[in-house]
């Protein structure tokens, strides 16, 4: 549809985070702006306006992200203004918004109104993993792509082209099915000594070391410094705790993570039940929660160090 400019007025791509939903809408801008498309019809990826598009600099794609925790209403205000007007440089205008879910009512009803009443050659890309928390009527003005995430197999092949170490090849699609994110962290020189932190803090909490706790501010702390970072590490005991439990009951589809901890785990699941297993794995889960209720990620994390300790030793 895009090479053939035969686009409709809005979509609304659904999917996990991560599955791409950005990537496809930036691909059907720079379709139909591109200035030395492929043969095919593709875009070339290579000219100013392919470039352009992907860092979010096109004057005729203009990207919505949420201002802090929603999309407010002066933003969208912003983007009926600009769309309101010609192109800068062509006909087709294009506006993406991600994360689309998290519109105030206010903002919604705007994008309502926009939607009802277009002006000009304006096609609209609303992203969001979570569509049932956006209005019913906005849904129903758009067409509905459901994007999948790339496979870890995928990931993993995309993983070791970037040059990442096995273990990062392993545990990285487990944490994030996003592939931007993905070949960031793996090149983040941080993240193979996070790792190495959170599992020997792991180890010491199933040998029922209370040195864990001190371990959470005097080790994990200085490295967890970002968000990003501490959701890995949040993530990180998730896969943890679920690969004791997948170990206790023989669950294992595929050569299972931390092998370097199997006789750990072993040991663990031998004197553990699996109801308190699956406590570890309950307990790992509620940090998210915790973090999202503005629990810091200190209190969280030793919080959750003697939780586990509780229930695996």
């Amino acid at each position: 549809m895009a090479q053939k400019k035969t686009l409709a007025h809005a979509y609304l791509f659904t999917g996990a985070t991560g599955a791409g939903k950005t990537a496809l809408a930036r691909w059907v801008a720079q379709a139909c702006l591109c200035v030395q498309p492929q043969v095919n019809g593709q875009p070339c990826g290579q000219c100013d306006e392919c470039h352009r598009i992907q860092r979010d600099e096109h004057p005729d794609v203009l990207h919505i992200v949420p201002d802090g925790q929603t999309i407010k209403v002066n933003q969208i205000r912003l983007l009926r203004s600009e769309f309101s007007k010609s192109g800068v440089e062509g006909l087709q205008k294009f506006f993406i918004i991600s994360e689309a879910e998290k519109m105030t009512a206010s903002a919604a009803n705007s994008l309502l109104k926009f939607l009802e009443e277009p002006t000009g050659q304006v096609t609209a890309f609303l992203l969001s993993a979570h569509p049932q928390q956006l209005l019913p009527t906005i849904v129903s003005r758009c067409q509905v792509v459901k994007v999948a995430p790339p496979t870890v197999a995928q990931l993993r092949e995309a993983l070791r082209a970037a040059g990442a170490t096995t273990e990062l090849q392993e545990l990285l699609p487990l944490i994030t099915r996003d592939q931007q994110v993905s070949l960031r962290l793996a090149g983040d020189p941080v993240v193979p000594k996070l790792i190495t932190t959170i599992k020997q803090w792991f180890t010491q909490i199933c040998q029922g070391d209370y040195r864990a706790f001190v371990a959470v501010q005097t080790r994990i702390m200085p490295e967890a410094t970002s968000l990003e970072l501490r959701s890995v590490a949040v993530d990180l005991v998730v896969q943890l705790t679920r690969t004791l439990l997948l170990t206790a009951v023989s669950a294992q589809d595929e050569t299972p993570p931390f092998p370097d901890m199997a006789a750990l785990f072993n040991q663990v699941v031998a004197r553990v039940s699996k109801k308190q297993l699956t406590a570890g794995v309950t307990a790992a889960l509620g940090v998210s929660r915790q973090l999202a209720a503005n629990v810091s990620f200190q209190n969280a994390f030793e919080g959750l160090t003697l939780r586990l300790i509780t229930v695996l030793h």
